[in-house]
């Protein structure tokens, strides 16, 4: 029995082999025989411990009645405040901090006697029952929420705060277990969730945003989502800002629709896509291989149409090849896996036109002008001779400016009439 300091009336009294014991305090140790390393401070600490070790009590009646029936139980535990632990009898490596922590199992009046591995922080915390194992409860009153479990305050608390990282294998908000094959479930008959807020300029000034990151964008009034390139809605379409000469879609963004287009969509991002380079070479193609009836529309959105009309006259007058001519080699264009690529109206090549320096690829030489979907006007039905010649020329748009000598020919950008049987370049487009 060395090593050991008794300092109060019956302080170590039946001591007979333990050592390294210090109590202080009428009764601290009292009934201590063979215990090994125990500090007890305070009256009737650890009162009832025979042979327990490693237990640390301080204040009035702290693991006063820890009495393990092994070498392994009751030991390494800790109690400091007024009866902390004061029930436990074989629990093991426990932890209670406060005036009766730890010293009640959820009813207030059972005593915790043989949980084991736990924490109770703060006065009055409670284990959820007898043997609980690795229970944490902190807060004043605190009532453990079970085996392997954290519970954070008393049933009074709304509101949990963190200035840093919260990390967990999986959170459960309003259920007692999350599924397992989720990080987080919540379940609520009154509440919904509800993602972070904000509007279209907030969601752009996040960097470097992770595919996945979900939020409700005010502006748009919609969930959107960062598919790893770019903000989508919940169906997939693109409302990221994009500019002229961005890449996306299979080409390079030629034009943005806004407001005043067809096809504009408010909080969604819609334009105009050109292949990045020419579909034909030197040699050029044919706008249309035989007579043709009627491709008509100048506006934005109109080219589609119009390729689709070429190639079904071409189809009806017997032509398989889709290479032979502007539309359908416009057509068959299959960059970035898409099918929809078409030969722009007279108003789309000319919005290419303008944006030709950002795209790039256009011809500097060789047959300076690219083909439309237009036609050069329509078919007068109260003329038979213009019903048999059919469409004779259709709309090109000269890329770069050609010579006659010195003075110039035609000027970039000009647009002008061509027999369709002419070849010239193709350059094919998509909406997006």
């Amino acid at each position: 029995d060395s090593y050991n300091t008794a300092i109060g009336s019956g302080a170590l009294q039946n001591n007979t082999s333990g050592n390294s014991n210090t109590a202080t305090g009428a009764d601290a140790l009292k009934n201590n025989t063979t215990g090994v390393n125990n500090t007890a401070y305070g009256s009737s600490t650890l009162l009832s411990n025979t042979t327990g070790a490693g237990n640390t009590a301080i204040g009035y009646n702290a693991l006063s009645s820890n009495n393990p029936v092994s070498s392994s139980t009751g030991a390494n535990n800790t109690a400091i405040g007024n009866r902390a632990l004061q029930d436990n009898t074989t629990g093991f490596n426990n932890t209670a901090i406060g005036t009766e922590a730890g010293r009640y199992i959820t009813n207030g009046s059972t005593g915790n006697t043989t949980s084991d591995y736990s924490v109770y922080l703060g006065s009055n915390t409670k284990a959820s029952a007898d043997n609980a194992q690795n229970e944490i409860v902190i807060g004043y009153n605190a009532i453990g929420a079970g085996s392997n479990t954290i519970q954070l305050g008393n049933t009074a608390v709304t509101k949990v705060n963190s200035s840093g990282t919260i990390t967990a294998a999986g959170m459960g908000l309003g259920v007692s277990a999350p599924n397992a094959s989720a990080i987080l479930e919540a379940s609520s008959t009154t509440q919904g969730f509800l993602p972070p807020r904000l509007t279209t300029t907030q969601r752009d000034a996040i960097t470097t945003p992770v595919a996945g990151l979900t939020i409700w964008n005010t502006t748009n009034t919609q969930l959107e989502v960062f598919d790893g390139s770019y903000w989508k809605n919940m169906v997939g379409l693109l409302v990221s800002p994009l500019q002229v000469g961005d890449e996306y879609g299979g080409g390079k963004v030629f034009y943005i629709f806004g407001p005043s287009d067809n096809g504009y969509i408010k909080g969604q991002t819609h334009g105009l896509i050109a292949a990045t380079e020419d579909q034909t070479t030197d040699a050029g193609v044919k706008w249309f291989p035989d007579k043709f009836y009627g491709a008509t529309g100048t506006y934005i959105g109109l080219g589609l149409p119009n390729t689709l009309a070429i190639i079904t006259s071409a189809i009806v007058t017997g032509t398989t090849n889709m290479s032979s001519f502007a539309a359908g080699l416009a057509n068959s264009y299959r960059g970035g896996g898409n099918i929809d690529w078409f030969l722009p109206s007279k108003d789309e090549l000319n919005l290419l036109y303008q944006a030709k320096d950002a795209i790039g690829g256009f011809a500097t030489n060789g047959h300076p002008t690219y083909w439309s979907s237009t036609q050069k006007g329509g078919i007068n039905l109260k003329d038979f001779n213009s019903f048999v010649k059919g469409v004779e020329s259709a709309r090109t748009q000269f890329f770069f400016t050609t010579y006659n000598g010195a003075q110039i020919d035609k000027a970039a950008g000009t647009q002008s009439d061509l027999g369709i049987d002419n070849p010239r370049r193709v350059r094919a487009i998509r909406i997006f």
